[in-house]
Order: C-alpha cells, then sequence, then structure tokens
C-alpha cells in the first residue's frame, strides 16, 4: 500500500450510517467477486451490526422531531461548552498570530485549526445539540491523547479540561428518556459501526498482505477503494464546514438533505417502519 494510502487510513473518519452501508455494500460485492471468505464474513457482520443501527437512526429522526431544544438542563451545559469552544478558538489564533509561520509549533496550531475550526467557531457552536455533542466528542479523544505540557504549550490546558468535564453531562442530559430511547444508545451504536468498519480495513490489509503478489496488489486496491473515496470525501465536506458526516442515500451514496427521507435498498420509506429500535441493541 503506498505511504499516501496509509496516511488516509491511519485515522479513518467517522462516516454516516448511510454512507457506510453504502462503503459496505460496494465492499461485499469486491469480496464476494474475489472469493475472500473470510473478508465475506467480516463484511457480513459489519453490515449486520449498520442494518440495526439504521432502525436506531430513524426512531432518533422520530424522537428529535418530537422534543423541545431547551429539554432539562441541555440548554445550559450548551451554553458553557459554547463558550469554551469559542474561547478555544480564540486562544488558539492568539498564540498563532506573533509565531513564525514555519515553526513547530505553529505548524501544530494551524493543524488543529484546520481539523476543528476550518470556518471557525460557530459551525459547532450553532449546531444542533447532538451534532456539537458528537464533534466535541471526538476533540476530547484528541485531546486526551495529549499531556497537560502538550496542551499548555498550545493554550487550550484549561478548554481541554472544561471539555472533558462538560462533555459527560451533556451526554446525561441528552440521554434522558425520550419516548422510551435514549441519545446514548445511539451515539454508541454509531461507535460501534465505525470499530467495526475499522478492523474491516485492518481485515482487508491482513489478507491482501502479500505485496509482492500482483494480483493481492489489485485485490487490495479494488477493497480499499469504496473506503478511500468515501473517506476524501467527508474530509473534503469537513474543510469545507465542520461537522458531522451528513446521511447519504445507502443505495448510491448521494449525500441527503436533513428533511430527505431515507429509504432501504427496496427503495421502502424507513421512517413507516414501526420496528422497535432497541430489539437487537
Amino acid at each position: 500500500m503506498s505511504e499516501k494510502k496509509g496516511t488516509e487510513l491511519s485515522k479513518l473518519n467517522r462516516f454516516s450510517n448511510g454512507r457506510r452501508l453504502f462503503v459496505l455494500r460496494k465492499i461485499e460485492k469486491v469480496a464476494n467477486e474475489l472469493a475472500v471468505p473470510e473478508l465475506v464474513t467480516a463484511v457480513a457482520w459489519a453490515l449486520a451490526h449498520e442494518r440495526t443501527a439504521r432502525k436506531l437512526e430513524r426512531k432518533w429522526r422520530q424522537v428529535r422531531e418530537k422534543r423541545s431544544r431547551g429539554r432539562g438542563k441541555a440548554k445550559e451545559i450548551d451554553i458553557k461548552l459554547d463558550r469554551i469552544i469559542g474561547a478555544m478558538f480564540g486562544a488558539l489564533n492568539n498564540l498563532l498570530e506573533p509565531l513564525d509561520p514555519t515553526s513547530e509549533l505553529a505548524i501544530k496550531v494551524r493543524a488543529f485549526i484546520d481539523t476543528y475550526f476550518p470556518n471557525g467557531a460557530e459551525e459547532i457552536t450553532k449546531a444542533e445539540f447532538e451534532d456539537t455533542l458528537a464533534l466535541i466528542d471526538e476533540m476530547n479523544e484528541d485531546l486526551a491523547a495529549l499531556t497537560e505540557e502538550q496542551l499548555a504549550e498550545l493554550s487550550i490546558l484549561y478548554h481541554a479540561r472544561g471539555l472533558a468535564h462538560l462533555a459527560p453531562l451533556f451526554h446525561a442530559e441528552l440521554d434522558s428518556p425520550s419516548d422510551g430511547f435514549q441519545f446514548r444508545t445511539l451515539h454508541n451504536a454509531r461507535l460501534e459501526g465505525h470499530e467495526r468498519l475499522c478492523e474491516l480495513v485492518g481485515g482487508i490489509l491482513f489478507f491482501t498482505r502479500d505485496r509482492d503478489n500482483p494480483q493481492n496488489v489489485e485485490k487490495r486496491a479494488a477493497l480499499l477503494a469504496p473506503v478511500l473515496d468515501a473517506n476524501e470525501r467527508v474530509s473534503a465536506r469537513r474543510k469545507r464546514r465542520n461537522g458531522p458526516d451528513v446521511e447519504v442515500d445507502p443505495n448510491t451514496g448521494e449525500e441527503l438533505l436533513e428533511d430527505d427521507v431515507l429509504v432501504d435498498e427496496d427503495g421502502v420509506d424507513q421512517d413507516l417502519d414501526d420496528t422497535d429500535p432497541t430489539e437487537n441493541a
């Protein structure tokens, strides 16, 4: 695998449920054509989860349309998070301004800004509660991997502490039962879907590891192509507008607007399915 592809896969973007379904179906088709039984089994395992997760996505869509944004203390916590996010963005820019643009620290600061604030802080602070939380969760994962010295060097040590403290409280508010459904259930399903896709990518790399064999190189390229294409699309979108991946049509890969109806491979209106989304969770 080329260095570029290795870099692209080193930290895979989180795809929406529809995009994962689209990618997995394309991989399944290639795995069947190439007759790689281990990967056929692995992709079936990932697809099974995504189909269950899709029920949760539909249920959450219904719940979110019914309830008020101001439920409980969620709005109060959201305001505090917005202030921290705004202050963090300001601190990073203030630190960057006097630095030599070619310095190591300037490069680190710009990389953080490009990742989480490509168009400023408002795309996080003005997002829906759950979208804001999804972005903060990803940010917290990266911040947790840094030492206090590294965070202090970026001038965001106390911002990071504030986000780490408030994110679980925000989760707790959004997790309060609504129509018997908790956002945490969907959140965990999304994380599991991402992990299964990452494990499948690892399986592809393992079963095509003999790169001296031209056939294996071709197999690897064909199997990874859907993932790399989707990852590039999500990266490009986040550079334009930071936020969780948008939903896509699982049959065509076309990005959907928020109000578009989600349909399955048979073209059936999924929002009309009354199946209990928690039965397989």
